[in-house]
């Protein structure tokens, strides 16, 4: 644990941060036992959390796969841009609501983000509507469809979003989706006011959701920059393909782990790290190179320096 968070947080703190990552709808009760606290221990903990801003809030891992959409990935290499064209890019992608992600980056690209779609054409009107407005100040750029995007939390998959069978869902649904998406830790009285719902009936369209795969896991938003922790894309370039499904093994038994991507056009395999440092960035190479000294081709990587923009759910 970095030094500034040593300082602040002590192992039960961790430890619900951890329980709260891996079920947002964890009672106090349930938290209290893990971490052997009373109820009310354990609220004003969390309490003090979210005050601290250790956590900014909870959210529903959405396969949007099952609701008929598909993701591209876009990095961007400004050229010739002042820092008032580069705002108002980004000004442009923070107000488009079929961007889901967007962050800055440090190295080879200057930003990267996503968009949901509904199909190809859908995609191609929306990178022309942004061309339009910004392709003088758009130097390099890499476009890659979104395949699968597994969440991982302690060293566990926690969700995978991609490759799901389309689900039907109605206005209800949709009505649950958005309220839990917006905040995964509201009761069932709460989210039913929010929705204007009978609480059985959240109960049970969002049990059916979760059956169905639509939502994947109840996840934390945890503020990793608060920990001392930067947010690592590592991508892999392999020679030995058959090595894939032993690379991904390895990946998932580092705690740091946060997500898998899967795209076309990407590295081979791309897995990203919440770490401390550049130093522990070197580590985690230096054991992949170890471990597949003859099936890495290459690895490069960028750094995520700020995430301005996290959607959760399609509007």
């Amino acid at each position: 644990m970095p030094a500034a968070a040593a300082a602040t947080l002590d192992s039960r703190d961790l430890a619900l941060l951890r329980l709260l990552d891996s079920d947002a709808r964890a009672s106090l009760a349930e938290l209290g036992c893990a971490v052997r606290l009373s109820k009310s221990a354990v609220a004003q903990r969390i309490t003090r959390l979210e005050k601290e801003g250790f956590i900014d809030g909870y959210y529903a891992v959405i396969d949007s796969s099952r609701l008929g959409y598909l993701s591209f990935r876009v990095y961007l290499k400004f050229y010739k841009t002042s820092p008032r064209r580069e705002s108002e890019i980004i000004d442009f992608l923070l107000g488009d609501e079929r961007v889901w992600w967007l962050g800055r980056i440090e190295g080879e690209w200057d930003a990267g983000f996503v968009v949901w779609v509904r199909d190809l054409y859908d995609f191609r009107n929306f990178w022309l509507k942004f061309l339009s407005k910004f392709r003088p100040g758009i130097g390099r750029h890499v476009i890659s469809p979104y395949v699968k995007l597994a969440h991982f939390s302690g060293g566990r998959e926690a969700g995978v979003v991609g490759e799901g069978p389309k689900i039907a869902i109605d206005e209800t649904d949709r009505k649950v989706l958005r309220a839990v998406s917006a905040n995964a830790r509201d009761g069932v009285t709460a989210l039913a006011a929010k929705t204007g719902l009978r609480p059985a009936v959240v109960k049970y369209r969002l049990k059916q959701l979760v059956r169905k795969g639509v939502v994947q896991r109840f996840r934390a938003k945890i503020n990793s920059a608060k920990l001392g922790l930067s947010l690592y894309k590592v991508e892999f370039y392999l020679d030995d393909w058959s090595k894939l499904a032993a690379l991904r093994a390895f990946a998932g038994g580092f705690p740091s782990l946060v997500y898998v991507d899967e795209t076309i056009g990407g590295g081979d395999f791309e897995a990203e790290f919440n770490l401390a440092s550049q130093q522990e960035l070197r580590a985690l190479v230096a054991q992949f190179k170890k471990r597949f000294s003859f099936s890495i081709r290459e690895i490069t990587y960028v750094v995520y320096s700020e995430v301005l923009k996290y959607s959760y759910f399609p509007s």
